[in-house]
Parts: structure tokens; C-alpha cells; sequence
């Protein structure tokens, strides 16, 4: 078994490893919320394309503070299993300082996780705009079918008409 000096240095450098981590997750949302910033400044207005890619890029930068959040957590749950097999005091102030961590961690989630709702929220609102856009296409695309349909209508009316006008000459 270590002696408690040991494990008291190895507390501090575990207490700091897992500090640098969880400002490596911060830094991951921030980068999140960052990749937000387009909305935030409203172009929710812009053409379905370009929210698109918006909200891609966002999608890209919550997966990755995701999966960063992801490795620290098991980083700090492993830290926990490992430190309660030190002396009682280095364990208890060990578990102490990795518990405030985790709150810390769990604070990163709910941000995260509020990123991911809104950002869900937009690409439905940009799904939607595109379909929107799609039908106003089609819409477009019937009208101009039914002015040739029309057209040919008429045209073949006309045809009709001088058709019979012709054999009604020629008959009389």
C-alpha cells in the first residue's frame, strides 16, 4: 500500500489532470456556443442553404464537445474508483475535489445539452423552410404547365376550327 504522502502528491496531480480536462470541456462548448453565434445574430433569415450549413457546423461542433465530455466523464468516474482505494484522508478530500469537478462537468452537460435543443429546434425550422421552398417551386412549375397546357388548348381549338371552317367551304 502507498504511503498517505504518496497518495497526497498523487492527489494533486490527479486533482489537476482532471482540472485541465474540464477546461478542455469547456473550451469544447464554448467552441459549441461559438458555432451558435450566427443564429444568435439572426440569420435564422437566410435561404435554407445557408442555415443549413450553419446548422451542420453546429451539429459538428456539439458532437465533438460531446464526445469530449463523454472521455472526461469516465476519466473522472475512473479517477473516483481509483482514489477510494487510497488512506481515508487522501480519499475523502480526493472524492471531495473530483465531486466538484463533476458538478462542474454536469454544468458543461446542461449547456451542452441546451445547444443540442436549439440547434434540433433550427435544422426543423430550416427543414421546413426548404420544403417550402420546394413547394413554392412546384407551385410555380404547375402554374407554367397549366399556361402551356393552355396555350396548346388553344392552339389546338384554333386548329379544330379552321379544320371544320375548311370543309365547310369545301362542302358548299
Amino acid at each position: 500500500m502507498q504511503s498517505e504522502a504518496t497518495e497526497r502528491v498523487d492527489l494533486v496531480v490527479l486533482v489537476k489532470e482532471a482540472a485541465d480536462k474540464l477546461l478542455v470541456v469547456q473550451e469544447a462548448v464554448e467552441k459549441a456556443a461559438e458555432a451558435e453565434s450566427p443564429f444568435l445574430m439572426g440569420v435564422e433569415d437566410l435561404p435554407a442553404d445557408q442555415a443549413s450549413e450553419y446548422t451542420t457546423a453546429c451539429d459538428s461542433a456539439i458532437q465533438s464537445a460531446s464526445t469530449t465530455v463523454s472521455t472526461v466523464r469516465m476519466f473522472m468516474t475512473t479517477k473516483v474508483v481509483e482514489v477510494k482505494r487510497f488512506s481515508p484522508g487522501p480519499s475523502q478530500e480526493a472524492q471531495a475535489r473530483l465531486k466538484e469537478h463533476q458538478i462542474k462537468l454536469e454544468q458543461f452537460v446542461k449547456r451542452l445539452n441546451m445547444l443540442k435543443a436549439n440547434n434540433t429546434s433550427r435544422k426543423h425550422k430550416v427543414m421546413a423552410r426548404e420544403a417550402e421552398e420546394e413547394v413554392s417551386k412546384a407551385e410555380e412549375f404547375v402554374a407554367k404547365v397549366g399556361e402551356a397546357a393552355a396555350f396548346f388548348a388553344t392552339t389546338r381549338m384554333c386548329s379544330n376550327f379552321l379544320l371544320r371552317r375548311s370543309k365547310q367551304l369545301q362542302s358548299s
